[in-house]
């Protein structure tokens, strides 16, 4: 079953600052990570002529992600669906 984005997911709160990770800091909220992200796009498209905030950049950089993971002999779609938990709890 997959999960329906619109209709389980609360909007975009850019003061929340909850983590999963161990690390919670006050001082990183969803917005300062939306900040964090952004620039790390703009440094991710200028080799690959994307968009930086397009979703086509996005899913690039995570399939980028996902050989980095398999590469190190990770499974990336265990990581994947940690991050989908972490994300669906910090949102």
């Amino acid at each position: 079953m997959s999960h329906n984005f619109h209709s389980n997911t609360l909007p975009h709160d850019s003061e929340r600052a909850y983590s999963l990770d161990g690390f919670s800091d006050p001082n990183v909220t969803n917005g300062k990570r939306v900040e964090r992200v952004s620039a790390l796009l703009l440094e991710y498209r200028n080799p690959n002529g994307l968009e930086s905030e397009t979703a086509e950049c996005v899913t690039d950089l995570v399939v980028d992600l996902m050989h980095l993971l398999h590469s190190k002999s990770v499974d990336p779609l265990v990581i994947m669906e940690r991050a989908k938990g972490h994300f669906l709890e910090e949102a």
